[in-house]
């Protein structure tokens, strides 16, 4: 009777073991996953990065042409996002538009220390209602899929849980921007040490605007996004691909393949040790 007890005991515990252990499941992956995001999305603005965006139009031959080819030093004052050129087709800018370029960052500095404290009241509330608007983004996604969780994926050396996901019928969305949700469906590889998206293939299943309506999306639009462990503090892009079908101010019809490329991510503090996304990033 006591080898008997000791045996249920065993058991018992083999089998706590094992729930313990057990993966979490597809849905729970994805909560985590989109919190620890919108999280990141604050310590970005922390960082500095440089970003290579390269437009090309598809012809219908199959060929296709540069329409845009610019490099970008991206980085934030007092929350704000700024965009300086530094590079075009592959060139340094001419010293007079990097005078320009130039120019603009030193005209924007001055109207930061020069503004009202009302006025910077009123931008950074505009700032933060940004930033919320797109946590809010994240925090809606576990609600509008389904996800299918189909094993196990390594993505840069990294082990990620791999996530299929499908909208789901009957979901509303609960705010404007969310209204694209249930028109796409794609694979998330979740890392599985801080779960954060270290890769992202989605695929829109029907048109849709984004934008306040001033880009149409097409059927098909595809997007690929990598993301990196950078100073071992937040998961940034390395880099996204899209292929196309739009109408926008810029972009009057046609298809288009976009690739943007991120990399010398750097926080402002001097004093920071930094890991550079690789050079050699896609």
């Amino acid at each position: 009777m006591k080898s008997m007890r000791l045996n249920l005991a065993f058991m018992l515990c083999a089998c706590l073991m094992q729930v313990a252990t057990a993966a979490p499941t597809a849905q729970e992956i994805i909560r985590q996953s989109c919190e620890r995001e919108s999280r990141d999305l604050e310590l970005r603005r922390q960082y500095t990065w440089r970003q290579h965006g390269v437009v090309r139009q598809m012809d219908k031959k199959g060929g296709s042409k540069d329409r845009d080819n610019k490099v970008l030093d991206v980085f934030f004052i007092d929350g704000t996002e700024y965009r300086r050129v530094v590079e075009k087709d592959g060139k340094p800018l001419p010293e007079k538009e990097a005078r320009e370029e130039q120019a603009k960052i030193d005209k924007a500095i001055g109207k930061h220390k020069r503004e009202s404290a009302d006025g910077r009241r009123k931008r950074q509330e505009k700032d933060r209602k940004e930033l919320e608007d797109e946590r809010r983004m994240r925090r809606e996604i576990p609600n509008a899929f389904n996800f299918e969780l189909l094993g196990e994926d390594s993505v840069n050396g990294r082990p990620c849980w791999k996530v299929r996901a499908e909208p789901k019928p009957g979901y509303k969305p609960t705010f404007g921007d969310a209204k694209f949700l249930p028109k796409v469906h794609g694979t998330l590889w979740v890392d599985k040490e801080n779960y954060e998206w270290a890769k992202v293939d989605a695929e829109s299943l029907d048109s849709f605007s984004v934008g306040l309506g001033l880009l149409r999306i097409g059927k098909g639009f595809r997007l690929l996004l990598e993301q990196q462990f950078v100073n071992n503090e937040i998961w940034a892009p390395v880099s996204i691909r899209i292929n196309a079908n739009a109408r926008a101010m810029l972009f009057i019809g046609g298809n288009f393949d976009i690739n943007i490329a991120f990399k010398d991510y750097r926080k402002y503090s001097v004093s920071s040790t930094v890991t550079v996304a690789s050079e050699d990033a896609p």
